[in-house]
């Protein structure tokens, strides 16, 4: 089964299935044939650390770079993480102290990072 790649989507459309694709009127303009095998290497994969899908200059797909967070999207992830922690300090919560000294003071940090964070927005 052949794919086509759209660098503007960043999606992978089954040569069998493109005409329902243009009837839904889904169909991207920039559309590149590449081979199973390529398909293969990046549809469905998990990217390697620091990497998400993205295309060359000819359109093909490949691993890039992640671009940097923005300060709004590092302040909800670190208070993401406050929030899956909580738990862990409820009185019936049973861990080792040394574990829990462990994450206070990561807590403690996520929460100086989010006041560093928001104080460079204002």
């Amino acid at each position: 089964m052949n794919y086509f790649f759209s660098a503007t989507t960043l999606g992978f459309y089954q040569s069998a299935r493109i005409n329902v694709y243009a009837k839904a009127g889904t169909l991207p303009s920039d559309l590149i044939s590449v081979t199973d095998e390529a398909a293969n290497a990046y549809r469905g994969v998990v990217p390697p650390v620091g990497k998400t899908l993205g295309s060359d200059e000819k359109g093909l797909p490949c691993w890039v770079d992640k671009p940097e967070k923005t300060s709004q999207e590092r302040i909800a992830e670190l208070k993401r993480k406050l929030s899956s922690t909580d738990f862990k300090f409820l009185g019936d919560y049973d861990k080792a102290d040394v574990e829990l000294e462990s994450l206070a003071d990561d807590r403690q940090a996520w929460r100086e990072e989010i006041r560093s964070l928001e104080k460079e927005n204002e």
